[in-house]
Formats: structure tokens, sequence, C-alpha cells
């Protein structure tokens, strides 16, 4: 292990990429469990270093010890002008599971305004046993949930709004004519009265005609 630890101390400062070497060599002294490592860590988690490293640096220090003088300078961490830091400092107080940090954790949120790292912050109070915390990151657990319900469903509605848009235009089914009803039939109508008939006309006497002789009747002879 001590080779070990002098080969990850050697290459602890190497620059690369994203720093990730740096990054690796203090999760490798982390993973040592070597206190002689905490001075290092203390030393690459203040300003001047890059982001990634004193990131990395804090998270390992409640993997050596859990003691006071650690507490109290991921503490003073809190106040780091970096979210991104103060919330891997957030989560390495909840790896410590120290009680006593609680105070110091309350006073951060009533004044940090980045809402990221007041959610991290309710949420180990709550781990600690705060019930006041444990309220508000229930609280806030249902806002991101409301949060997300909205954005899927506005993302619902603009997919089916693209279909409706792909789809043909087919046109709707008439609606089927309603049977009329069926007419009542006709009062049947009432049988006239026979006529009676008429009465049979006279014959009329033949007419004289006008200006004719009557005929003499001829004489008997004698």
């Amino acid at each position: 292990q001590a080779s070990a630890f002098d080969t990850l101390l050697d290459v602890v400062d190497r620059r690369s990429w994203a720093e990730v070497v740096a990054a690796g060599a203090i999760d490798g002294l982390a993973a040592l469990r070597d206190e002689r490592a905490l001075p290092h860590l203390y030393a690459r988690s203040r300003y001047g270093h890059p982001t990634r490293v004193r990131r990395a640096a804090a998270l390992a220090v409640p993997k050596l010890t859990a003691d006071r003088p650690a507490r109290e300078h991921l503490e003073d961490m809190l106040d780091d002008s970096d979210p991104i830091l103060r919330i891997d400092v957030v989560r390495a107080l909840s790896d410590m599971g120290d009680a006593r940090s609680r105070s110091a954790l309350k006073r951060r949120l009533d004044v940090d305004l980045d809402a990221r790292v007041r959610r991290r912050i309710r949420e180990v109070l709550r781990d600690l046993g705060d019930k006041k915390a444990q309220s508000d990151a229930q609280r806030d657990d249902v806002d991101k949930l409301q949060g997300e319900l909205a954005e899927l469903k506005a993302r619902l509605v603009k997919i089916e709004a693209r279909l409706s848009d792909e789809a043909p235009s087919t046109p709707k089914p008439s609606k089927a004519a309603k049977p009329s009803k069926a007419a009542k039939p006709s009062k049947a109508a009432k049988p006239s009265k026979a006529a009676k008939p008429s009465k049979a006309a006279k014959p009329k006497a033949p007419q004289k005609k006008v200006g004719a002789r009557p005929r003499k009747k001829p004489q008997k002879q004698r």
C-alpha cells in the first residue's frame, strides 16, 4: 500500500483533459483508506484548484474520516460560489452522517439561491432527522413530479396534433336517417246515403201543330 500511496501522490497534480487523472488519483487515495491522504485532500479541495479536483477531494474526505476537523472543513465549503461544488459538499456531509452538521446546513438553506442546492440540503436534513426539512423535501418531490407530469402532457398534446395532421382526412359517416313514423290510417269515409230514385217523368201530350187544318171526315155515300 505504501508504494500505491506514493504513486497516487505523484500523479494527483498531473494535468489532463477534464482532470480525469487527478480525480482518479484522489478516488484511489480514498479507496486506500489511508488517513495520511487527508492533508492532501484538504489542500486540493480549496479554492485555486480545478473544480473537478475540488469536488473529488470533498467527496473523498468522508471515506477516510468522520471526525470534527473533517466535518468543519466541509461545512466551510458550503459557502463556496460554485453551486455544483456545494451540492457535492452537501452529499459529503450526508455520507459522513453527523447530525451536528444540521445547523450549518440550515444556515445554508436559508441563504442559498440555487434551487438544486436547497433541494439537496432538504433531503440531507431529512435523512439526518429534521422533520421540517423532511416535509419540505417531500413538497419538493411533489413539485418535481407535477412538473414532469405537465411536461409529459405537453409532449402528448404535440404528438396528438402531429398525428392528426398526418392522418388522411376521411368524411365522417352521415347519421342514419331516422325511420319516418307510419302514417296513421285515415278514418273510413262514412257511406253516403243512397240517392232517392227520381220519379219517372210523365209522357207529355203530343203538341198540336200550329196552323194545320183539321182533316174533314169523309162523307158517307147515300
